[in-house]
């Protein structure tokens, strides 16, 4: 490994990791609100969305920083140092966007699956109240 790539391995690590704990409140919070009957889930998911995105704009920010601050001042030291960047620090950068849309996607599903199982609970409690209302109005109407 390159001292360049010691040098930013950090940074692709933290804009790789930096939407973790929102991501974490962000589900429980969906969670939460469909639990309690807030069907309007819109505002919720567009504060994480934004938040994700500043998240990742500002450790974008940080990792522009780093390459520049690990940029060579030496002429002879830049055709090397190009070379690293188009071989190692692209394809690095490549990878952390691809595991950002991947991860994106990994949210939405487990999003989506959290609704599901909570509209599907509350089908069956409601499908249990009617049985229920049901069985006890057929009871009360028996002729003893």
């Amino acid at each position: 490994m390159s001292a360049y790539t010691t040098a930013v391995r950090p940074n692709f690590n933290a804009v790789a990791g930096t939407t973790e704990d929102l991501e974490k409140r962000g589900l429980e919070n969906i969670k939460r609100m469909k639990e309690g009957g807030d069907d309007d889930l819109d505002d919720e998911i567009d504060s994480m969305c934004d938040d994700a995105k500043e998240s990742n704009n500002r450790e974008i920010d940080n990792l522009r920083l780093k390459l520049k601050e690990v940029r060579p001042d030496s002429a002879a030291e830049i055709p090397l140092f190009r070379k690293w960047l188009n071989d190692q620090a692209k394809p690095m950068l490549k990878k952390v966007i691809e595991l950002i849309k991947d991860l994106g996607d990994l949210l939405r599903k487990t999003a989506v699956a959290i609704v599901k199982n909570i509209k599907n609970a509350a089908k069956a409690i409601a499908s249990f109240f009617t049985t229920r209302v049901g069985r006890v109005a057929r009871f009360v109407g028996e002729r003893w």
